[in-house]
């Protein structure tokens, strides 16, 4: 931003900078040993509050990134990419992009509000992965906590 808001100076290390425009989450979560659980039958843990965090992970925090990801993965390319493919073009395999006309890009309006709404999602969905991600290992301890019970 401190480019197109005209801070600093062209150079090519913003090409890396352009190229991270295109990133994107992905979740990818295991679910085989959750769903090997639950077709024997989730009463098999004995801990009620494992049972209800191990279901919530899978069916609940899980299923809701998903949908966030879906909503953001939308959003890029139904309004952000189109307004950033006006204006800048990748080169190589994702990575770099380059400005199509640097002149005119410090002056696109439409460029500097996409450009925000993709850096705001972004840190909105990785927000979202670290209280996954405490939760995720509040589950880890409660599990080793209730594995070391039949030590």
């Amino acid at each position: 931003m401190d480019y197109l808001d005209g801070k600093i100076q062209y150079n090519d290390s913003l090409e890396l900078h352009f190229g991270n425009l295109w990133i994107a989450t992905m979740l990818n979560e295991n679910s085989a040993t959750y769903e090997s659980i639950r077709s024997i039958g989730i009463d098999i843990i004995s801990s009620e509050y494992l049972r209800q965090q191990i279901t919530n992970l899978y069916s609940v925090v899980y299923n809701y990134l998903k949908t966030v990801e879906s909503s953001y993965e939308q959003l890029l390319f139904t309004n952000v990419y189109p307004v950033i493919s006006e204006h800048i073009k990748t080169i190589g395999y994702y990575g770099k992009a380059i400005p199509l006309n640097i002149s005119q890009i410090t002056e696109s309006n439409s460029l500097k509000e996409s450009i925000k709404i993709n850096r705001n999602y972004i840190f909105f969905i990785m927000l979202e992965y670290q209280d996954a991600q405490v939760l995720i290992k509040e589950l880890i301890r409660a599990i080793e906590n209730e594995l070391a019970q039949y030590k």
